[in-house]
């Protein structure tokens, strides 16, 4: 009996997580879920739950220590970015404990989380990323305007270490007209220069700031074997996406964005499931926007598509070794995300995907 602990019960890919185990290992594995927040999604498609600490709590390791030998769990799958560095600089202490936790390196961890730091080490493997630089201050920020073509071209600007689409925006001289206003949802990725220098007269402020790339965009599935150093890569074209979210893409066999992905693998030291989001440029050249060091929310597309990278986690995490050389990945798979939910009934409840729990 596998008994697996994943964090972050109410993130977005928690169904897309707990799926993969299951059809994994079928009834021969009890999921134990935890997060911040108490009344959580996954709280109801495991096994049990614990609510925990945020992390960076003086006890947030000591909690997911106690609640492990409790529950006889062998294996932490983390799913919140920032757990990630934390878990990692404390691996002995689960070790010690006979638990094994899903991370890569806190080194590794360091230089994926930081974009800015990232795009260098793209570069230091022979990979031309574009015009990119860091600015502190409004005139950085207008210097950098006018290098890069700007108002004729849009650019992007994001904090450096962040996940999701927090702290980023697409800048544009574009105002918002009748057409687009009656016939197109809100979106909140777009800003105008003065909204972004508005930004530095609140507060101290670093913004990475890049090219925007009007092509395609994709996400990258990879696992890389702590064991063996093989790889899988798989990336998938981000067809729709709805708040950052994938809601339609497909598994695309596309050679360049997958030597890219090992070669950034390699250099970066990652380990287990992880990926990085490329967009390709006006000439359909891939271009590295970030990478997510731990399970990716829309991972199940991969795992759908034959490479199921999740549970082969957990099993290398306890020296297992899993035989990922003749991988026959669903090249063309087409994923359809859709809307589901759980009623809760005084102490029962019911759930659309009964798989899950």
């Amino acid at each position: 009996m596998r008994r697996v602990l994943i964090t972050g019960g109410g993130a977005p890919g928690i169904a897309g997580t707990i799926y993969a185990l299951r059809k994994f290992y079928g009834d021969d594995l009890e999921i134990i879920t935890v997060d911040a927040r108490d009344d959580v999604v996954g709280k109801y498609m495991s096994d049990r739950f614990y609510k925990i600490p945020k992390a960076g709590s003086d006890d947030f390791v000591d909690a997911l220590v106690d609640i492990s030998i409790r529950e006889k769990v062998e294996v932490i799958l983390p799913q919140v970015t920032r757990e990630l560095e934390i878990l990692s600089e404390n691996v002995e202490i689960f070790k010690g404990n006979g638990i094994k936790v899903v991370v890569s390196p806190s080194k590794s961890l360091y230089i994926a989380n930081n974009k800015y730091k990232l795009l260098k080490i793209a570069e230091s493997v022979g990979y031309e990323q574009g015009f990119y630089k860091v600015v502190k201050s409004k005139d950085e920020l207008i210097e950098f305007a006018e290098e890069v073509g700007f108002p004729k071209k849009k650019f992007v600007v994001k904090i450096p270490i962040s996940n999701g689409m927090r702290g980023l925006r697409i800048v544009t001289d574009k105002r918002l007209d009748l057409k687009s206003f009656i016939e197109e949802k809100p979106r909140g990725e777009f800003a105008t220069l003065e909204d972004i220098l508005n930004l530095f007269d609140q507060g101290s402020l670093e913004l990475l700031c890049m090219e925007y790339y009007p092509g395609k965009e994709y996400t990258v599935d990879v696992y890389r074997s702590p064991l063996t150093g093989d790889k899988v890569v798989v990336p998938r074209s981000r067809d729709v996406i709805r708040t950052g979210i994938t809601f339609e893409g497909t598994i695309e066999k596309n050679q360049e964005i997958i030597e890219i992905s090992e070669k950034l693998a390699d250099e970066l030291d990652l380990i287990f499931s992880f990926g990085f989001q490329f967009k390709l440029d006006e000439n359909g050249k891939p271009k590295l926007l970030e990478s997510n060091p731990r399970i990716q929310g829309t991972m199940i597309a991969a795992v759908m598509a034959g490479a199921n990278m999740i549970a082969w986690s957990v099993e290398e995490s306890l020296g297992n070794p899993v035989d990922i050389s003749d991988v026959e990945i669903s090249w063309g798979m087409k994923f359809k995300r859709y809307w589901g939910g759980i009623g809760i009934k005084d102490k029962s409840f019911d759930i659309t995907n009964p798989f899950l729990r």
